[in-house]
């Protein structure tokens, strides 16, 4: 499937994506001024990349960041101040994202596009785009294009940082380290790929599976939904882990396996007692822990450990290993996989 070979150029994509830019992000003053803070718009997975990066932004960049759906900011009310607009389009064909461009543009925002895609509409509408080298992708789902928008937002709040002050030199260059070592990581999880496809067998035949994280992990558990579900027609959704009690639980049983996302961050403590939540109604636990962890064994079925990074890059390491679940899952269930029924590669109807 070309998904899966897709799933395999990841850390290719991803040094592409950095490289040259990492060294030097050809400052200029486009982030210095002129905006008090930012939103990401964007649809489906560039969405959730776009999640990702409010987070990523407003830990290294320090500027107030929010995330909305492209097919949303239309309606919202323009307030006074004009944020600095980054839109996330992986064909830049999007019609809700370049709705919401000329929005932002006939708003006096400043507009920069995230795209796969250099010639797109959505890079001649924006005043700047910036390209994720992700190369050609097929698959319907998106899987190299996410990675490589991450990796792109990670350039960008090192950028933002210096431009405006709010990073130091000699913590950008840590950042500008850890950058590097992405690549990496992200085949150390392919290399488990026969590990993940063994675990696949024992999910394929649940009929509704729940996604749990905090934080940064939380889109990511989003994106891990959204991609079971696109590809193997599996009843997947998404919950921030704080949010079960909320509700969530009470569809919570034998026959809903849960997909908890645990690395260890500052949630690590509230991810163990949220499994523990779970577990006490008798769903089966797949937890994506941190390389070395022990602790987590002991309160999940089943474990795929991802590399032990900054808990800021860590969501890379962890959606691949959640693309290539879902690959299987749709694989051992006999699916269309890289082309889902009733979806399109670009959406270019509203």
């Amino acid at each position: 499937h070309f998904m899966l070979k897709e799933i395999f150029e990841e850390p290719q994509a991803i040094h592409n994506t950095l490289l040259g830019r990492i060294a030097e992000p050809e400052l200029n003053s486009f982030f210095r001024e002129g905006y008090t803070g930012i939103k990401l718009v964007a649809c489906g997975t560039s969405y959730h990349a776009a999640f990702v990066g409010k987070y990523i932004l407003e830990e290294v960049a320090r500027v107030p960041t929010s995330a909305e759906l492209a097919s949303e900011y239309r309606y919202s009310k323009a307030p006074a101040d004009r944020p600095l607009v980054i839109l996330l389009s992986q064909s830049g064909e999007t019609a809700d994202t370049l709705g919401a461009c000329r929005e932002a543009n006939r708003r006096g925002c400043k507009t920069f596009v995230i795209t796969n895609n250099i010639g797109s509409s959505l890079s001649r509408e924006a005043q700047r785009t910036m390209l994720t080298r992700a190369g050609i992708e097929i698959g319907v789902a998106a899987t190299k294009t996410f990675v490589t928008q991450l990796a792109a937002l990670y350039l960008l709040a090192v950028r933002i940082g210096l431009e405006r002050g709010t990073l130091g030199v000699e913590e950008a260059n840590r950042l500008k380290e850890e950058l590097r070592r992405i690549p990496r990581a992200v085949q150390a999880v392919l290399n488990q790929a026969p590990y993940i496809e063994g675990l696949a067998q024992e999910y394929a035949k649940a009929r509704d599976v729940f996604f749990i994280g905090r934080h940064i992990e939380y889109p990511i558990a989003m994106e891990g939904a959204l991609k079971l579900k696109e590809i193997s027609y599996v009843h997947a959704e998404a919950y921030a882990a704080g949010e079960l009690k909320h509700g969530p639980l009470a569809l919570v049983g034998a026959d809903t396996p849960v997909i908890a996302i645990v690395v260890r961050d500052h949630t690590y403590e509230k991810m163990l007692s949220n499994i523990r939540e779970v577990d006490a109604r008798g769903a089966p636990v797949l937890g994506i822990g941190t390389e070395g962890d022990k602790d987590l064994e002991k309160v999940v079925d089943n474990v795929i450990y991802v590399p032990a990074v900054p808990p800021l890059f860590a969501p890379v390491p962890v959606v691949v290993a959640l693309q290539l679940f879902s690959y299987h899952v749709a694989r051992i269930r006999g699916c269309a996989i890289d082309k889902p029924r009733n979806l399109a590669k670009s959406v270019t109807v509203e």
